[in-house]
């Protein structure tokens, strides 16, 4: 019996040629982009909302990571630029920084007022108080009595030493009420007890 003749056929070859090579650049594309470490901002040590950013606050990582622009790079931000904002939530050591974790002042609802308490020992309730806690605000002139039952504490600033000192307490409160918390603040007559 005569053999087939086999038809060569060059195109069919190239293709798969081709086809072998893209494969390949787009695997070798994705190796290097995943192997690719970028370096970037991250937080040095537990911090909390409303607290200052400090040059100590910021340690400069690397990591391999795949999309970049989630995070603050050292390369496009130096840290003067993050030095002297808020952070606007809570932070664990370590924590990798994203543009939407520092900035210049918090914001507050728009039914709500920010009102400043500067508060001596015995007028807050714990050392632990912190951004975020839930406060009553509490009158102490002639006629004690609950000025706000719910506040929310912005931001906690210690303005002498960690025991004894007194606190700059910044609250969230509703706008209703915010004259009356400034007045009694301002004649030293506010206290602040933690609710859950």
């Amino acid at each position: 019996m005569p053999q087939p003749v086999r038809r060569r056929r060059p195109l069919l070859v190239a293709a798969a040629v081709l086809l072998g090579v893209l494969v390949w650049l787009v695997v070798a594309a994705g190796l290097e982009r995943a192997s690719a470490r970028v370096q970037v901002w991250s937080v040095a040590a537990e911090v909390s909302r409303g607290e200052l950013v400090e040059q100590t606050h910021l340690v400069p990582t690397e990591v391999a990571i795949s999309d970049p622009a989630g995070v603050l790079a050292v390369t496009d931000v130096r840290a003067t630029e993050l030095v002297g904002g808020l952070w606007v939530a809570d932070l664990p050591a370590g924590a990798l920084i994203s543009p939407g974790l520092v900035m210049e002042r918090l914001e507050v609802a728009g039914d709500q007022a920010l009102v400043g308490l500067a508060l001596p020992p015995g007028r807050w309730p714990s050392a632990s108080l912190r951004a975020g806690d839930t406060v009553m605000v509490v009158g102490t002139g002639d006629a004690s009595r609950v000025l706000v039952d719910r506040a929310t504490v912005d931001s906690v600033t210690m303005l002498g030493d960690a025991v004894s000192g007194t606190r700059l307490v910044t609250v969230a409160v509703p706008h209703s009420v915010a004259a009356e918390v400034t007045v009694a603040a301002a004649a030293g007559e506010v206290a602040l007890a933690v609710v859950p």
